[in-house]
């Protein structure tokens, strides 16, 4: 027998838990700058986020940007450093999950 430890999903499902600042719309001005800071624009169900996700999981698998050898305040510091100094304020955890069947 197989014994799961963490989110357990199957491919109608998604889930995140993400560090970062929600924003409306598909602004092209946010994606380069998402991009060129290193970072994600991230859609979920009703909301577009700018971010790095600290776990979760899609129908590809467990997906990650946190570092092994970090801390959760470091990858704070280090997405909050990213981000642009307007947004940094409002930068905080999301997470989201839904089921589509």
């Amino acid at each position: 027998m197989k014994i799961r430890n963490g989110f357990v999903s199957n491919s109608s499902s998604s889930s995140f838990i993400l560090y970062g600042v929600e924003v409306n719309g598909e602004d092209a001005d946010m994606h380069q700058m998402a991009k060129d800071a290193g970072l994600k624009v991230i859609f979920g169900e009703y909301d577009t986020y700018v971010g790095l996700i600290e776990s979760g999981e899609t129908e590809h698998g467990i997906v990650g940007d946190m570092r092994d050898d970090e801390t959760r305040i470091q990858f704070q510091e280090r997405i909050k450093k990213a981000l642009p100094e307007n947004l940094r304020e409002k930068a905080g955890w999301h997470s989201e999950s839904w089921y589509n069947g």
